[in-house]
């Protein structure tokens, strides 16, 4: 069976040797595919070419020699070290490839990888941009972590447990719906507070929260039960 993007390495290398010049990988996938050097089978051919050209790079012998660079373009080792562009790349929508040590390449989005993703097989994917992909994702992630303080995360936990003791007490006059105590059980589980997460399951009104909340937290509050016990 033919691999992925079949005789696309050879096409890619006599391209640039027509050239004479380093060439945008999209581009080199384009003129490919429209001089029918190379096929793929992917919703987006493009993409998946360059992906085949990144492995060759990076996984595979490259006996052609070919050098990627920086700004996206293609060159030949044959060639010696590539001069500087003197004038900036057009600017196009491109799909870079990204080097092994994950750097991202000016360019280079998580979005555009999110869309890289659903052209591509799973496995194609995690292989060829796995980990770059996910450094970006936790990179995204950690923009919505609060800052805060050992001190104030201690402080603000012990005012819902000290909600949480002074109804069970009796000592307050709150009287908290069902979603709340739903949200109490979790915390109280969370904390390994089992004792108040077992004895707070009876302020539970079924017909007062959705199905999963209350299936959630009755596994929840039966798993504090069995701990407490």
């Amino acid at each position: 069976m033919a691999r992925r993007g079949a005789g696309f390495v050879d096409a890619a290398y006599q391209i640039l040797k027509e050239a004479g010049h380093p060439i945008p990988v999209e581009e080199i996938a384009q003129v490919a595919l429209d001089r029918e050097l190379a096929f793929s089978h992917a919703l987006n051919p493009v993409a998946s070419l360059i992906s085949t050209l990144r492995s060759e790079v990076i996984r595979r012998p490259n006996v052609r020699g070919f050098i990627l660079l920086s700004d996206g373009r293609v060159s030949l080792a044959e060639w010696g070290e590539p001069a500087t562009p003197a004038s900036p790349v057009r600017k196009r929508r491109r799909l870079r490839a990204a080097p092994a040590d994950t750097t991202p390449l000016p360019g280079i989005t998580l979005e555009k990888l999110e869309r890289i993703r659903h052209v591509m097989s799973p496995e194609e994917f995690r292989q060829d941009w796995g980990e770059l992909y996910d450094r970006l994702a936790a990179e995204e992630r950690a923009k919505w972590i609060t800052v805060v303080t050992d001190r104030q995360l201690a402080e603000r936990t012990r005012s819902v447990i000290q909600r949480i003791h002074g109804f069970l007490q009796g000592s307050s006059t709150e009287t908290p719906k069902s979603e709340l105590v739903c949200d109490w059980i979790f915390l109280c589980y969370t904390l390994e507070l089992f004792r108040e997460g077992s004895a707070l399951w009876r302020y539970v009104n079924k017909d007062e929260v959705n199905v999963w909340q209350y299936e959630r937290s009755a596994k929840l509050s039966a798993a504090c039960r069995a701990r407490a016990s």
